[in-house]
């Protein structure tokens, strides 16, 4: 087969010797782009695109980080308003429920542990749940014991995989 080559090779004049090694040259660098550049290229880009995304989304994670801080310092320091209220264990999940329905989240689980109540919510934005937590806390003089937060796929949406409330 290589002799066969040879032998067109050499049938053909001096103008078709220099097109054959162009078009080669073309073809050698469109796979060389198709195979190689084009798909690196790309994927550069969609690794830019979600470096970008985090970055945001840990940007915004830390500027309410410090307003939920701050929040909690003032429930601290006494800056609330109206006396501490009274519960009963069994009117946590009320509770829950109530402020959950008000801010428009819906709560996956509630299961009673102990003295205690643990919360599952899905997909919620980040900052209902400080305004839950808060509400609980300030407005129900509830105690958030432990908080396990992962991010969500979207932008600003967290899951809180256990929220654990119990009477202060």
């Amino acid at each position: 087969m290589l002799e066969q080559m040879k032998q067109r090779w050499q049938q053909l004049n001096r103008r078709e010797h220099v097109l054959v090694m162009i078009a080669g040259v073309a073809l050698a660098v469109s796979i060389l782009y198709f195979a190689l550049w084009n798909p690196l290229q790309n994927g550069i880009e969609q690794r830019q695109l979600q470096r970008d995304a985090q970055v945001e989304t840990l940007q915004w994670v830390r500027e309410n980080t410090g307003r939920y801080q701050a929040l909690v310092k003032q429930g601290q320091t006494g800056t609330s308003t109206g006396a501490a209220k009274t519960h009963q264990l069994g009117d946590i999940p009320r509770l829950v429920t109530l402020h959950a329905t008000k801010l428009s989240l819906d709560v996956g689980a509630m299961n009673p542990e102990g003295e205690a109540l643990v919360v599952v919510l899905s997909d919620v934005p980040f900052n209902q749940v400080l305004a839950l937590i808060d509400a609980l806390q300030q407005q129900e003089s509830l105690v958030v014991q432990q908080l396990d937060v992962t991010k969500a796929s979207k932008p600003g949406y967290v899951h809180v995989r256990r929220l654990k409330v119990g009477l202060s």
